[in-house]
């Protein structure tokens, strides 16, 4: 379980990066949800667009709700995001222990998997990956079989991709979130 405001604002930086969000700036991009729940201001090819809904899907206490009733309390293990950065090892057990499993497995690291990254080219990402042109499409089937076809597009997707820290959210946008 991750705190919210922070999901939103990771949230929106992950789609940004894979090119389904053209408003960089987060204030902006969540004044732009009452048009977007009535379907208004979406970015043509993007085809999840409830994702653009940010406080709609950062609110978790429904979810998770829904998660207790259907497989009850004893059955569900919340871990919260920050106590799983203090202490990865420490949460890890902790599930392995709700699993039943040998806590004192470790695996060979508890390396970051899905960090914070922005698209170098958001041209490159659509002409090879989200929306290609119908002529390189078509010559595309023609002459690669499925398998080479999604190597390329996921080797592009890498190059085109560069890693860099989150930009903080201002503090009066954090408070108004917060509230």
């Amino acid at each position: 379980m991750r705190n919210p405001v922070d999901f939103i604002a990771s949230h929106h930086s992950q789609v940004i990066s894979e090119g389904g969000e053209p408003v960089h700036d987060l204030a902006e991009a969540l004044g732009l949800e009452p048009e977007r729940a009535a379907g208004r201001h979406m970015p043509e090819a993007f085809r999840w667009r409830r994702t653009l809904l940010y406080r709609e899907i950062a609110s978790f206490s429904g979810q998770i709700a829904r998660y207790l009733e259907v497989f009850g309390r004893d059955n569900v293990h919340i871990v919260v995001f920050d106590d799983l950065r203090a202490d990865t090892q420490g949460q890890f057990a902790r599930v392995l222990s709700f699993l039943d499993i040998d806590a004192t497995f470790r695996p060979s690291s508890f390396a970051v998997v899905n960090a914070n990254k922005r698209m170098r080219s958001k041209a490159l990402m659509d002409f090879a990956v989200r929306n290609p042109p119908s002529w390189a499409s078509i010559t595309a089937r023609a002459i690669l079989p499925p398998s080479a076809r999604n190597a390329i597009k996921l080797a592009v997707k890498r190059l085109n991709t560069r890693y860099e820290p989150r930009r903080e959210m201002s503090p009066k946008l954090r408070a108004t979130l917060t509230r």
